[in-house]
């Protein structure tokens, strides 16, 4: 049997059973009369059906026998038809259509299972690139956006260096840069310094990265109002106003 949950979907209705779950409540239940299939559970045999809609409370008219059978090969039951012999030998009285239907109904259950595991990664990982607030499908936003996913797998190290905090991913030179791609991307230009400041503290930890850190690290990302310490991340802003700043790369010839 399988070890954990298996998560599916049955009719358009989300499952989540452990084979454990089965055990338990089969063990309350008479077997009824087999028809045409059936599953072995604790070396008792009943209808598959009978078995779904015991453990999940389901009307039996709400689902078919191959989704409960698919449902309990899933968990490492053994659901055969009625007739059928154990093993890799041909089950007796089949014909070979309906012996490549049993085939193909195995290789499926396998393949729901491998699937389900795919499924999760694949919106893990929708979430992630979702939560990257302003990234866009080209240019320098995809790049920032790309840059911020790969950093949620890097391990936290924290260093200051020169009064400056410099988290590793997330250096203030990058959020700034960041923030200033999403709100020109957002038509929030120009910008003042205190909403590069809020779009950073709605993401991250303003204890990290507070202002005292974050004014000398702006200072030094304007070409053309030099006085903060050099940035590592150059001078990719531009004032155009007393107080009002946008992309270097953005900015009117």
């Amino acid at each position: 049997m399988v070890r954990g949950v298996v998560r599916m979907t049955v009719g358009g209705r989300p499952l989540e059973l452990t084979a454990g779950e089965v055990v338990d409540r089969m063990r309350e239940q008479t077997p009824e009369s087999v028809r045409a299939h059936f599953v072995e559970v604790s070396g008792a045999v009943f209808p598959p059906k009978q078995v779904l809609a015991a453990v999940t409370g389901w009307d039996r008219t709400t689902f078919t026998t191959m989704e409960a059978q698919r449902v309990l090969t899933r968990l490492g039951f053994v659901s055969r038809r009625a007739g059928s012999q154990s093993g890799k030998r041909p089950v007796q009285g089949l014909d070979a259509h309906e012996q490549a239907l049993l085939s193909v109904n195995q290789r499926l259950a396998t393949l729901e299972a491998e699937l389900a595991v795919a499924q999760e990664a694949i919106a893990s990982l929708v979430r992630r690139i979702a939560a990257l607030d302003g990234a866009t499908a080209s240019g320098p936003m995809h790049a920032a956006g790309l840059d911020a996913l790969m950093n949620q797998n890097h391990p936290v190290q924290r260093e200051n260096r020169d009064g400056e905090d410099v988290t590793m991913g997330t250096q203030n030179w990058r959020l700034i840069v960041t923030a200033a791609r999403a709100l020109t991307a957002a038509k929030q230009t120009p910008f003042s310094r205190i909403a590069v400041y809020q779009w950073i503290w709605a993401r991250h930890p303003r204890a990290d990265h507070d202002r005292p850190t974050l004014d000398p690290t702006f200072q030094g990302m304007v070409e053309n109002a030099p006085g903060g310490p050099p940035s590592t991340g150059g001078t990719p802003l531009r004032r155009v106003a007393r107080g009002l700043y946008v992309l270097a790369d953005h900015a009117s010839a």
